[in-house]
């Protein structure tokens, strides 16, 4: 949680820093989520690691909303904006065979993110853009014939993202884009079941975000 108010106060600190005329931009998107590479393992006395490196190529649903500085720098041709974005994203892996027993994983997250975009200006513009800021992120495991075994891990970690796009600047105030978002994280939940079963859930690698953004100056 701390985590959280430092990524709060680092942005009401950037935008009161911005000069009365210059405009913002409130944003929306929508979009898929990629949960990216998982590791986890119970451990007992001797450990007994289960699954590792497990790929979700099952895509799930993103949402997003955020507010944008107008070209808050400009060198020469290039601008720099700053916004703060609030996500949501899941998904779930349908049933997969854990130790010959049928279960499901469903991951979900939601990151509170500072990002710099930079780009130039034009009708048909590429971005890239940066970020820092944190995420709970929550692992769920579901075991339908062995309910006692179910169990489900969050927490607050720091991630950091990189992402890129394209802005269709058609209209005066209203600006559509097509993005890519990465976001990586450092998790480690670890919990002690009601059985006894101790659960480490190691998250190395983040997860893919795309879709697509509207957004509407004012």
């Amino acid at each position: 949680m701390k985590s959280v108010i430092i990524i709060l106060l680092l942005s009401f600190e950037i935008f009161s820093q911005t000069e009365s005329q210059q405009l913002f931009s409130v944003n929306g998107k929508v979009g898929v989520m990629f949960p990216g590479i998982t590791n986890w393992y119970f451990t007992k006395d001797p450990p007994r690691r289960l699954s590792d490196k497990f790929y979700s190529i099952y895509p799930g649903y993103y949402f997003s909303f955020g507010v944008e500085s107008e070209d808050l720098i400009t060198l020469e041709n290039i601008r720099f904006y700053f916004g703060l974005a609030i996500s949501y994203g899941k998904c779930s892996t349908g049933e997969v065979e854990i130790a010959e027993a049928p279960a499901e994983f469903e991951i979900s997250s939601m990151p509170i993110m500072l990002w710099t975009t930079i780009k130039s200006d034009g009708k048909i513009v590429p971005f890239i853009k940066l970020g820092i800021g944190t995420q709970q992120s929550s692992f769920e495991e579901t075991y339908k014939l062995s309910p006692q075994f179910n169990f489900d891990l969050k927490d607050w970690f720091f991630a950091w993202g990189i992402g890129g796009g394209i802005d269709f600047n058609y209209l005066e105030r209203v600006k559509l884009s097509i993005f890519v978002e990465g976001l990586i994280m450092e998790t480690g939940i670890k919990e002690k079941l009601p059985d006894g079963r101790e659960i480490y859930y190691d998250s190395r690698n983040g997860s893919t975000y795309s879709g697509i953004q509207l957004g509407y100056s004012f």
